[in-house]
C-alpha cells in the first residue's frame, strides 16, 4: 500500500486481509475500516 497513490477502502481491505503489516500504510481515513 505504500506504493499505492489511489488507495480504496476495498483495496484497503484486501490488502491488510493478505498482509496485517499493511494497516501501517492505509490512510487515516480509512483507519475506521479496521477499528
Amino acid at each position: 500500500l505504500q506504493y499505492v497513490k489511489e488507495q480504496t477502502p476495498e483495496l484497503c481491505m484486501a490488502a491488510v486481509k493478505q498482509n496485517g503489516y499493511a494497516l501501517e500504510y492505509v490512510r487515516p481515513e480509512f483507519k475506521y475500516l479496521f477499528e
